[in-house]
Formats: C-alpha cells, sequence, structure tokens
C-alpha cells in the first residue's frame, strides 16, 4: 500500500499534534503543577517567617519588660540549688546592709522544685528584719538589681506599740530560682 504526499503530511500532522498533546499531558502539565506547588510552599513559608519574626518581636519585647522588673538576675544562668542556698544568703545580707537594715533572722526554707517548670527549684529564705519604712522600700526596690532573680512571697509589716516611733518589723519569705537535680 503506497502513501501519497497528502496522505502523508496527514499523518506526520496527526502525529506531530498527538507528540504535542502527549508533551502537555506528561511534561508541561506537571511541570505547572510542580512550580504552583512551590510558589504555594513559599507564600506559606514566607506566612511562616512572618509570624516567627513577630513573635521574635514579642518575645523581645517580654523579656526587656522583665529584664527591667526582675534585674539583671534574669540573664544569669541558674545555679544549682546549693550553690545557690549560699549566694542568696550573701546577696540577702548584702542588700540588707545597703539599704541600713539589720536582720533579726535569717532561716533557710526547704528547697522545692517548681512544678510548671521541669528541672528548677525555689530555694527560700525567711527574713526577719526591723526599720524605717524608707529604709524598708529601699531594700525592697533594690531587690530588682539584685545579681540573683529575687521574688517576694510573703510579707508582713507591723508597727510596734510606741506611737512616736517610725520602727516597723517585717517578716518576709523570699525566694530565688535554682537548677532542680532531682531529689537533692
Amino acid at each position: 500500500m503506497r502513501l501519497s504526499s497528502r496522505d502523508k503530511k496527514a499523518l506526520m500532522l496527526g502525529g506531530l499534534v498527538l507528540a504535542a498533546l502527549i508533551g502537555l499531558r506528561y511534561v508541561l502539565m506537571p511541570l505547572n503543577d510542580s512550580w504552583r506547588d512551590a510558589r504555594q510552599r513559599i507564600a506559606q513559608a514566607g506566612d511562616t517567617l512572618q509570624r516567627l519574626q513577630d513573635q521574635q518581636l514579642q518575645l523581645r519585647a517580654q523579656h526587656r519588660r522583665l529584664m527591667d522588673f526582675y534585674g539583671p538576675g534574669l540573664a544569669q544562668p541558674l545555679p544549682t540549688a546549693e550553690q545557690a542556698g549560699v549566694e542568696f544568703v550573701k546577696t540577702v545580707e548584702d542588700l540588707l546592709k545597703a539599704a541600713g537594715l539589720g536582720s533579726q533572722g535569717v532561716q533557710a526554707q526547704p528547697v522545692r522544685p517548681l512544678r510548671e517548670v521541669p528541672g528548677v527549684a525555689v530555694v527560700g529564705l525567711q527574713v526577719q528584719l526591723a526599720g524605717r519604712p524608707e529604709q524598708i522600700t529601699q531594700c525592697l526596690a533594690s531587690l530588682c538589681q539584685s545579681r540573683q532573680p529575687i521574688l517576694v512571697q510573703s510579707l508582713t509589716a507591723t508597727k510596734p506599740g510606741k506611737d512616736g516611733d517610725q520602727q516597723l518589723n517585717v517578716s518576709m519569705v523570699i525566694a530565688t530560682l535554682a537548677r532542680w537535680e532531682g531529689g537533692r
């Protein structure tokens, strides 16, 4: 069977159309789909990046607020509970001395793990002191500038019976944070 030149051209054209359709279906369409998916992933990554940058700005602002409130001690790594207990007593004595207050007693509280933050413990002291109101407020204000973060857990102030006396008796429980290493 002989094909005429017209038939050969028709077959050639049909073959080209078929090759174009196959190329479109199996090459160009998957390529277009992968480009669309890539653009979608890029857009999602951009959204995620923007969200993370916003969170970073919020965390930096919160860190600045915490540093202003709790002082430079917040930026220090946590010592062990034993180290914190020794340093904490010294820090409290230094703060009382700087405020012109004499301690009537400093009693260590039991070290207890902080349930909300695994690996962290609370080291507490009960402090009894007496002084003028301005000395006590100066002492409380200086807690924020300590080399250790200091939390006031409770504070009770009483005025002795003398009316003309400006002296206050203060009992407070203050604490700092430490690394909790198991049952120690």
